[in-house]
This record gives structure tokens, C-alpha cells and sequence, in this order.
């Protein structure tokens, strides 16, 4: 077993003894189509902290931190760390704006990233580090990104997100 699988497997069993209250999800809800300006900080492949706000990417799904992909040569790699550092190059510590569009089941508030005028969503989708998983906002760019072999289309395996979280 590796390194990484024993971290893995430390944190999540720590994570169900121990219940730590987080923050910012502590705070009210925004109203549906309020707007969100301040820093980001990159948590995962699809999810900010923005001004204390938790805010997932709304129409959007991303490879979980662990979620294994194999590249074309046959190595495997941890595809959700290179979702996630592409995203911290991308809007890192950069000011955004985020349009609220509703919450999921776990209370995050789900929204339209934008920085600089550019939608990160489809900017995610478009380079191949996410799937247009929930609603027909990014199909097209999906479509566009699968044809050009782009990020997680240029893999040998890659798994869908939402199947991996499944069968964890």
C-alpha cells in the first residue's frame, strides 16, 4: 500500500470520529442570484472559499483529490491534485466573482465562477479537468474538449467523478 493510500485512509477515518465545525459554512445563506466578490482559495477541482463562503462550481463535476487516472505511456497519477493545482495557477489568491445559483445537499452554496470576465466553469470543462455533470451549460464545451483529446479526455482510463465517489 502506498504512501498516499495510508494518508487517505488515516484522514477519512479521522475525519468520521472526529467532528470539527467548519466556519464559513456557519454562516447565513446568500439569496439565489447574490453576488460574492473577494479572493479565492482553491479547496479542490471544483470547489472556493470565497469571503468565508464555501462555493462549489455550479453545472460541473471534477475528479475527487485521490481519484487515480492512467496517462497514455501506462503511468498512473492522482488526477484530482492536477485538477486542482491547474485550478490554483488559474484563480489562486485572484479576486472573483461568484453568482449564487442554489446550495447542495451538504449546505455549499453552488455558483457561476468568473474572473476577469472569464467563466471558470467552462474554462475547467473546456481544458478536459472537469465533466459537464449536472445541466446543459457546458455540453458544448464537453463536446469540444473530448474532440481536441483535452485533459482528462487524452487519458487511457479516466473514470467520471460521480462513479468514483460511488463506489467509494
Amino acid at each position: 500500500m502506498s504512501l498516499l493510500s495510508l494518508r487517505w485512509l488515516f484522514r477519512r477515518a479521522f475525519r468520521r470520529a472526529v467532528y470539527v465545525p467548519r466556519p464559513w459554512r456557519a454562516l447565513g445563506r446568500l439569496r439565489l442570484g447574490s453576488v460574492i466578490v473577494g479572493k479565492a482559495y482553491v479547496t479542490d477541482g471544483d470547489g472556493i472559499r470565497v469571503s468565508r463562503q464555501e462555493i462549489r462550481f455550479s453545472g460541473l463535476d471534477a475528479p475527487e483529490w485521490d481519484q487515480p487516472a492512467k496517462r497514455q505511456n501506462g503511468d498512473w497519477f492522482a488526477h484530482g491534485q492536477q485538477v486542482k493545482s491547474a485550478l490554483i495557477g488559474k484563480i489562486g489568491g485572484r479576486l472573483v466573482h461568484v453568482e449564487i445559483e442554489g446550495y447542495d445537499r451538504f449546505g455549499r452554496a453552488l455558483g457561476i465562477v468568473t474572473c476577469d470576465g472569464q467563466d471558470i466553469g467552462e474554462w475547467l470543462v473546456r481544458e478536459g479537468h472537469a465533466i459537464a455533470a449536472y445541466g446543459k451549460r457546458y455540453r458544448h464545451v464537453e463536446r469540444e474538449a473530448k474532440r481536441a483529446r483535452r485533459g482528462m479526455w487524452a487519458h487511457d482510463v479516466n473514470i467520471d467523478p460521480r462513479t468514483w465517489r460511488h463506489r467509494q
